[in-house]
């Protein structure tokens, strides 16, 4: 009907006109104005010009089909057939004017309009015209031709309809993607898809939180051992708490070793944990840390515990509060040694008032009775003072009392004149020599 309606307005085009003006046509009829003959590549159909198909073998020279009767004079292109090449072959489809190939991957031939394949696909193809690839993941590279679903699941490490998300690492659910083990090392998460911290020691780390399992490398500490070591710690420190293990370097201490030595320690170390210097401070300094400085009125050093002058003292006045502390313990001092020789002078004093008492009670016994002593010695218990003898010579025997104690004895004589009592009891043990 279009051909047949074109063919009208273009024999009514040239009528009118009367001239021939149909498209492509080379020369008309004088007769009745249609198109007699076309230029090459057309043939006259219904009073027009048609081009040959598209089917046709194209030629170097001269005209593709017949001008005529459009037959295409070298026959058809694959996949073209008829005699003017204007339909497409059994394993070809038409889409607009040219036929393209039927799949090679459908099973059979296709739909000469559609393409779609009859049949269905071959195996690792899907779509409507086996035109898209099964998913390399795919179990057995097989999935339905519909729709690409992987028809016996995913291999190892891939998950989802299609098969083309990977797993995180470890073996996962091949529909949800959820992981059915452990991690790869080196990995932790509910999908695996986490990496442990690089400064866990083995890389190793829990499943679900990342904390590293195992020990920290030297220097470092914390869950995830990414927290530093004090650096004046002495190797390794405490895998939870930091604290150093090995104890600290020289001129560090505390828990951490973080706190540093009084630079006034003389040899730099100090107490691990008061951080009290292990040895005598520099000059001038004094105290547990060495913190203290000596008082400015010390010539010379000053104890290293109390801080004490322990040079000579400066006779320099100090504007420091230490003149008071100097002046009291010079007084003190004073006081105690006017004590101690007062002390002395009174037990001198008594010690020879005790002795003239006794010369004196000798004395008197000399002048009541007419004796002297040449020697006498007091043993055993000493007498505080001696009273007067009141004895007498009775047949050898001497009779008498000191402190109102008596005695007597017997007596010899010794060729000298001398009479020495001996024996018998004295409450005093007194021994003397008597002379006539």
């Amino acid at each position: 009907m279009v051909q047949l309606g074109l063919f009208i307005f273009c024999v009514g085009f040239a009528l009118v006109s009367g001239q021939c003006n149909i498209p492509n046509c080379d020369s008309c009829s004088s007769s009745d104005l249609t198109c007699s003959r076309c230029v090459s590549g057309y043939y006259p159909y219904f009073a027009t010009c048609t081009a040959c198909s598209k089917g046709c073998v194209n030629v170097t020279s001269g005209p593709t089909c017949d001008a005529t009767s459009g037959i295409c004079a070298r026959g058809c292109t694959p996949g073209w057939v008829g005699e003017k090449c204007d339909r497409c072959d059994s394993n070809y489809y038409k889409a607009g004017d040219t036929c393209y190939k039927c799949s090679d991957h459908c099973v059979s031939s296709c739909d000469g309009t559609t393409g779609s394949c009859f049949g269905g696909c071959r195996e690792g193809y899907w779509g409507t015209r086996c035109e898209n690839t099964c998913s390399p993941f795919c179990q057995g590279n097989a999935c339905f031709h519909t729709n690409g679903t992987c028809i016996n699941g995913c291999i190892n490490g891939f998950y989802g309809l299609p098969c083309e998300t990977p797993c995180g690492a470890c073996p996962c659910d091949r529909t949800q993607g959820t992981c059915v083990g452990s991690c790869t090392v080196g990995f932790y998460g509910e999908q695996c898809d986490k990496r442990c911290q690089a400064s866990c020691f083995d890389n190793r780390c829990e499943r679900v939180s990342g904390r590293c399992t195992s020990d920290c490398p030297t220097g470092f500490y914390g869950d995830f051992c990414s927290k530093n070591c004090s650096t004046g710690c002495d190797g390794a420190c405490n895998r939870d708490t930091g604290t150093c293990s090995t104890g600290c370097k020289r001129g560090f201490y505390g828990d951490t070793c973080v706190n540093q030595c009084n630079p006034n320690c003389q040899n730099g170390y100090c107490g691990r944990l008061d951080g009290n210097c292990q040895g005598e401070c520099v000059d001038g300094f004094y105290g547990d840390q060495c913190g203290k400085q000596c008082p400015s009125t010390c010539s010379g050093n000053c104890d290293q515990k109390t801080g004490s002058c322990s040079g000579s003292q400066s006779l320099v006045s100090s504007e420091n509060d230490n003149l008071p502390l100097i002046v009291g313990l010079s007084s003190g001092g004073g006081f105690l040694l006017i004590i101690i020789i007062v002390t002395v002078l009174c037990m001198q004093q008594l010690r020879s008032r005790k002795l003239l008492e006794r010369e004196m009670a000798v004395k008197r016994f000399q002048e009541q009775n007419g004796w002297t002593f040449d020697d006498e010695r007091l043993t055993a218990n000493q007498f505080d003072k001696m009273s007067a003898f009141n004895g007498s010579m009775h047949g050898g025997s001497v009779h008498g009392s000191i402190h109102g104690s008596q005695f007597h004895g017997s007596q010899y004589h010794d060729g000298n004149d001398q009479f020495r009592s001996r024996g018998g009891s004295t409450s005093g043990n007194v021994v003397f020599f008597l002379k006539k």
